[in-house]
């Protein structure tokens, strides 16, 4: 991948991941959406610590922790982006860094329903609805 398309990820398609997840754990508890980011920053091999990341969110969902439907597009976002930059760990590693950085802090607006992507969310609070 080159540079200008990563540089086009991270600028914009993984806030619109981002947007989707975070307001799709909105009716998770606040310690799991930071067990997400703990998870994954505890292994030191990338590709190890996406699996890692991959099983937990699986097995928050079947405890009833992390929501089905939340649960299932964040595995689908970060196999997405496993794909996308397995070839380069340090990049897949910024990636996904940020993806969970990002959804967390959506997560934390509370948002009142879900987004699919990041202008909507943001037009929330520029239009001043919720």
């Amino acid at each position: 991948m080159s540079e200008d398309e990563f540089s086009s990820f991270m600028a914009k398609e993984v806030y619109d991941l981002a947007a989707q997840a975070g307001s799709a754990l909105r009716r998770t508890d606040r310690t799991q959406v930071s067990q997400l980011i703990e998870v994954f920053q505890g292994e030191a091999d990338v590709l190890s610590a996406a699996s890692l990341l991959v099983l937990h969110i699986a097995r928050q969902v079947s405890r009833g922790e992390i929501p089905n439907f939340a649960g299932r597009m964040m595995i689908q976002h970060v196999s997405q982006v496993l794909s996308r930059f397995k070839n380069d760990r340090e990049r897949l590693r910024l990636a996904i860094e940020k993806y969970l950085t990002l959804s967390k802090w959506v997560f934390e607006t509370r948002p009142q329903k879900e987004f699919n992507n990041f202008q909507d969310l943001i037009g929330v609070y520029v239009g001043g609805g919720r």
